[in-house]
């Protein structure tokens, strides 16, 4: 059978099938990533989630929407081309007003963050492939970013921080392609993102922050200082020199000029009372407002969270330079909120939910060869308690206690039946195949996941107060 392919290269026509399907998938996945982001995001924007207006601090009017959608990003995105907000910086706020203009309905204002959080879930894909080249591992980084339910809920809402995390994600995904290629626009443009996030929301400061200490930390921060410095102000001179052309007016931003201490209270202020906490809204389930869902007496820890907790602590303890910058971030940000005496909001954490998601996929590939050691922490700390809470909440009536033989059953066999063969394989030790590792610990991933998603999803097991209002 003659060789087509020394035919056709005679020919003058070249063919590389792995460029020619990096061309061709890339754009694909792309697409198919955030077209399934958009999906979710987009579903029922106009009643989901849905709070109830005899809950004062949770709706408001119009019907069905948060508090602070409504009474604070409504009318201040409404009003902006008339007074300019004192104590948000006003990018976020334009999209949420050309978006309102646009649609001419109050639900439009959850439009931009919908439409931001698909971005982000490509940028997710982009950001892993820079940093593991694994295609598969990407998507599914991508994939559980869409899936996670906190991120589903949040991303639909009208907040200023899916904003921010869009454009800290992409600053950090061109700071990865200029150590990559070392070209200097790669860098600008890295700082020009990373002065729309703080354009987006005051706590937005942590991505020219981040960009400026992770250019010291990688040995180039003589270069991004510069760049920070210029693009400031730029973008300064341009937002003033248009809101001048507009007629806005500017009395509050000179009241902050003359007066910082006036306003310097207004930005600082708590809005939730339990604001100050830094800890609970990474690992336990709340509302928007702040308020800690109860479960048979007991808080319900975030899972989604938990999870991807552990498999960056998993990544961190095997392969610590993949992912140090992350939890570099992560930590910043932690410490950008104290520090200027924000307190950390259940819905600050939109901004680094997506470096929540962006080593998942990679972690997968790694936690399949887990130790039976690593393997029974993962099913006694994190598996089981999932599914003893999916167990109580799906099958029996909530109440505590209650001896119920069905619910007691279903522990044994979802914890047990993974137990025995982990407890095995811990006493086998080396002798143990390396294949009945793997089957092992795919088996109680892919469980773990299985319950998760039917918890977050199909049954009001996790999250009641969203599923169970307004649909």
């Amino acid at each position: 059978m003659p060789d087509v392919r020394v035919k056709l290269t005679a020919a003058g026509v070249a063919l590389k099938a792995p460029s020619f399907g990096k061309r061709f998938y890339t754009p694909m996945i792309l697409a198919s990533l955030f077209l399934l982001a958009f999906a979710t995001r987009a579903y029922r924007l106009y009643s989901f989630p849905y709070f109830p207006e005899e809950e004062p601090w949770l709706g408001s009017n119009p019907e069905g929407l948060y508090r602070d959608e409504a009474d604070r990003y409504l009318r201040e995105s409404e009003s902006l081309f008339e007074r300019l907000p004192v104590y948000q910086p006003p990018l976020f706020l334009l999209f949420m007003n050309l978006s309102l203009r646009a649609f001419g309905t109050p639900y439009a204002i959850r439009v931009p963050s919908a439409v931001a959080s698909s971005l982000v879930a490509v940028l997710i894909y982009l950001v892993s492939m820079k940093k593991f080249g694994s295609r598969g591992a990407s998507i599914g980084s991508a994939l559980y970013f869409i899936a996670m339910f906190p991120a589903f809920i949040y991303n639909r809402m009208a907040f200023l921080e899916n904003g921010v995390a869009l454009f800290l994600l992409a600053s950090y995904y061109c700071l990865l392609v200029y150590e990559g290629c070392g070209k200097g626009k790669w860098l600008y443009l890295s700082g020009i993102l990373a002065v729309l996030g703080a354009l987006s929301k005051i706590n937005g400061v942590v991505a020219p922050l981040f960009f400026l200490a992770y250019s010291l930390y990688k040995g180039f921060f003589r270069k991004a200082f510069k760049v920070t410095i210029l693009v400031f102000a730029i973008s300064g001179v341009s937002l003033l020199a248009a809101l001048l052309l507009i007629g806005l007016d500017l009395t509050p931003l000179f009241t902050l000029v003359m007066k910082p201490s006036a306003v310097a209270r207004q930005w600082m202020m708590v809005w939730a009372g339990k604001e100050t906490s830094a800890w609970e809204y990474f690992i336990i389930s709340s509302m928007p407002s702040g308020w800690l869902t109860w479960f048979v007496g007991y808080l319900r820890p975030e899972y989604w969270y938990i999870f991807a907790y552990f498999a960056l602590a998993y990544l961190a303890v095997k392969e610590y330079e993949k992912v140090s910058d992350i939890i570099f971030l992560i930590v910043s940000f932690v410490a950008t909120c104290l520090l200027i005496s924000w307190g950390i909001g259940s819905y600050y954490i939109i901004i680094v939910q997506p470096f929540f998601a962006v080593p998942v996929g990679y972690a997968l590939t790694r936690m399949l060869r887990m130790k039976p050691q690593v393997a029974m922490m993962f099913i006694l700390f994190i598996y089981a308690p999932m599914a003893v809470t999916f167990n109580i909440a799906v099958f029996g009536e909530g109440t505590y206690p209650r001896i119920d033989l069905l619910i007691y059953l279903l522990k044994l066999l979802s914890i047990g039946v993974v137990l025995v063969p982990a407890f095995y394989l811990l006493i086998k030790g080396h002798e143990a195949g390396q294949v009945k590792r793997i089957l092992l610990n795919g088996a109680v991933i892919g469980l773990f996941l299985t319950l998760l998603l039917i918890g977050s999803y199909l049954t009001p097991a996790f999250y009641p107060h969203y599923l169970n209002v307004g649909i």
